[in-house]
């Protein structure tokens, strides 16, 4: 059945398609549904009446209706299609019926004008994007039946200011909450188990949040750039606190670890810039790279016995920390571990380590053939390596801006990556024979260099290993790796007998 205004299905139950450009309309009686896109992008439509005889409202039904004010449901209502009142960027408010069980993904998102919704008491669901971009809305009652808050829910609702999950309540989607950079209070219910990625990255004004021993799993990035909370306490449910869970929590002073925490992720806590102490518990086996880098107010670090390994970069740009203890249980940590932090002056291991020990505050392995890292707070001008070493570390003695000189034993057989990158006052250098390596960006940035001799013995040299020596001569053999090397790259060359 059609008219000039609208299209009925055969036995006109079914509204197809609205057709005309009025400001207002209402649905015949005795249409039970009202069909897949038939108002969408009537910009001029500003009231709808629904008879109550409507049963479900189709997928995008009125998406992109901008002018609609306001809309009455049927009691009778019992579904409402994906991304049907999309972009109604003037409606205001909304009551649903309770025969609504499901709030389908992208309902009402970009709703900018709305300000209150009222949720039934049956409704288990809440999908992904429903309420997304809905920034004027400053309330949610979220009722005690909804048992997952979708992907994106709420995403970027930017005048929320607080939300109650009820105890239905079990997982928390990825990016619900993100954006939502006016919400102060958020009260998880005893019952959640997962938050999800990015959930609350960017609430900016949350000052406080309790997760209950329910929790099970806090997804990456799940409170990055809360940068108002304060506190936080992971409950001992938690066996991993992921990746960048808390990065950019600038204000963050507190954290307490609970026992039952196996490992931190990447970036955890990274640049948490007013953080000044963390102990690690027991139970933590792994912190993984970059967990810790940039907390530049940090200056106590205490790493339990139980950890095994130390990721890369782990404490990199820890400008505060000046002292450090590793546990015996310690098998491995990764390159830059320590990069940049240039108030440390000890490290220590724990007797019984069987991978690493310190002399004099600098790390070297167990049997003592690497040097792995000499803390540039100790502002060494001069420094002998110990005969035996094999290997200077990579990043072994990286922005040690003090050192001016550097006595290499005959028993090294390998200059590490970034080994002397950034040691800006270091003028000559004299590589030993029996060196088969002098990696990529060895030298890098050692802008006071003018001298190195480079015996025949090294074979490879990496490409990056003298950038930034403007003034540098290489010394070395005629015919040698090193002489190949200074002309294809433009470096002064010397030849030495």
């Amino acid at each position: 059945m059609t008219t000039d205004e609208y299209t009925l299905s055969d036995d006109g139950k079914i509204l197809v398609k609205y057709d005309a450009q009025g400001a207002s309309f209402a649905i015949p009686d005795g249409v039970e549904e009202i069909g897949k896109n038939a108002f969408m992008y009537r910009s001029s439509l500003t009231s709808i009446v629904i008879p109550e005889s409507v049963k479900a409202i189709g997928e995008s039904a009125f998406a992109g209706c901008s002018g609609l004010k306001s809309i009455v449901f049927p009691k009778n209502l019992k579904k409402i299609g994906e991304n049907a009142f999309r972009r109604c960027s003037s409606l205001t408010s909304v009551v649903l019926p309770k025969g609504v069980k499901k709030i389908e993904n992208g309902t009402f998102s970009a709703c900018s004008a709305l300000t209150s919704v009222v949720l039934p008491d049956g409704a288990k669901k809440i999908g992904d994007d429903a309420f997304k971009l809905c920034s004027a809305l400053t309330e949610i009652v979220l009722p005690n039946a909804v048992e997952k808050i979708g992907k994106g829910a709420f995403e970027d609702c930017s005048s929320l200011i607080s939300v109650v999950i009820p105890e239905s309540v079990k997982e928390i989607g990825s990016f619900a909450f993100h954006g939502c950079s006016g919400l102060t209070s958020v009260v998880l219910s005893e019952s959640a188990r997962t938050i999800g990625s990015y959930a609350f990255d960017g609430c900016k004004a949350l000052t406080k949040i309790v997760l209950p021993k329910s929790v099970e799993k806090i997804s990456d990035g799940a409170f990055c750039a809360c940068s108002a909370l304060t506190s936080i306490v992971i409950p001992e449910s938690v066996e991993k606190i992921s990746d960048g869970t808390f990065s950019s929590c600038s204000a963050l002073t507190s954290v307490e670890i609970s026992k039952g925490v196996k490992a931190i992720g990447n970036n955890a806590f990274g640049a948490c810039s007013a953080l000044t102490s963390i102990v690690i518990p027991e139970s933590v086996e792994k912190i993984d790279a970059e967990a810790f880098a940039c907390c530049s107010a940090l200056t106590s670090i205490v790493v339990s016995e139980g950890v095994e390994r130390i990721g890369d970069g782990a404490f990199e740009l820890c400008e505060a920390l000046i002292s450090i203890k590793i546990p015996a249980s310690v098998k491995k940590i990764g390159d830059g571990a320590f990069y940049c932090c240039s108030a440390l002056t000890a490290i220590e291991v724990a007797e019984g380590n069987s991978a690493y020990r310190a002399i004099d505050g600098v790390l070297y392995s167990k049997d003592g053939k690497t040097l792995v890292k000499l803390p540039e707070g100790l502002e060494y001008k001069r420094f002998a390596i110990p005969e035996g070493v094999q290997k200077i570390g990579d990043g072994a003695f990286e922005l040690c801006e003090a050192l001016i000189s550097i006595t290499i034993p005959a028993s090294v057989k390998r200059i590490g990556e970034n080994a002397f990158l950034s040691c800006s006052a270091l003028t000559g250098v004299v590589v030993p024979e029996g060196v088969k390596e002098i990696a990529d960006n060895a030298f890098q940035d050692c802008t006071a260099l003018t001298s190195i001799v480079i015996p025949e013995s090294v074979e490879i040299i990496g490409r990056w290993a003298f950038r930034g020596c403007e003034a540098l001569t290489i010394r070395a053999p005629r015919g040698s790796r090193a002489e190949e090397y200074a002309n294809s790259n433009n470096i002064a060359f010397e030849p030495i007998e």
